[in-house]
């Protein structure tokens, strides 16, 4: 997830939440759906209902906006544990 624009990854209360910041290439300017009759099914499915929209300050435990930032947090927490096959590379 953390490869792509607009998407950051945080926990908060000790539940990890993926967050996707980005915008639907069909709204329109009006923000309505360009594309309602053909829209796809996810889109479909959504219900803001579940959509925890927050503006401003929002306390996180972990924030990560970068694959790099939780790679470094795993190494931190994990180790090397993931590194078996370098076992011969010292």
């Amino acid at each position: 997830f953390l490869m792509h624009k607009g998407v950051t990854v945080f926990v908060t209360e000790g539940q990890w939440y993926v967050s996707s910041a980005v915008e639907c290439k069909h709204l329109t300017d009006q923000g309505a759906c360009g594309i309602y009759e053909t829209r796809p099914d996810i889109c479909r499915e959504y219900s803001n209902s579940n959509c925890d929209y927050h503006g401003g300050d929002y306390e996180y435990e972990l924030f990560f906006s970068g694959a790099e930032q939780l790679d470094e947090y795993a190494r931190g927490v994990l180790g090397d544990e993931g590194d078996e096959g370098d076992e011969g590379d010292d």
